[in-house]
């Protein structure tokens, strides 16, 4: 997504847009101004990817079912960077709008 976002040179139309944005799994991820892949069956290994920059100070695992390569990516990140993650579960979800909000099932880490 982030890859076609900057094909198109939207990356800075996008971030500079003030009205509200919503955004599911990667579309949530690429919010952030620097998020993390667990590795699953679309991404053998973990990374850091640079995102849109409109979210920053903490880091999301959507899709989250506690299993032990998203714990351990987790710890990475905490480790690594020193900001809390949010696991948010299917039926999970969080608002963020001078502050977070979070509904449904999610852990933070």
């Amino acid at each position: 997504m982030m890859k076609r976002i900057k094909e198109k040179k939207l990356k800075k139309i996008i971030k500079n847009y003030k009205g509200i944005m919503i955004g599911y799994s990667a579309g949530a991820m690429i919010q952030l101004d620097l998020y993390h892949i667990s590795p699953d069956e679309d991404y053998p290994e973990f990374s850091y990817q640079n995102g849109l920059g409109c979210l920053s100070g903490f880091d999301i695992e959507p899709h989250f079912r506690r299993s032990k390569i998203q714990m351990e990516s987790i710890e990475k990140v905490k480790e690594e960077k020193g900001i809390s993650i949010y696991g948010i579960y299917e039926d999970g979800g969080m608002i963020i709008d001078k502050g977070i909000t979070c509904f449904g099932k999610i852990d933070l880490f």
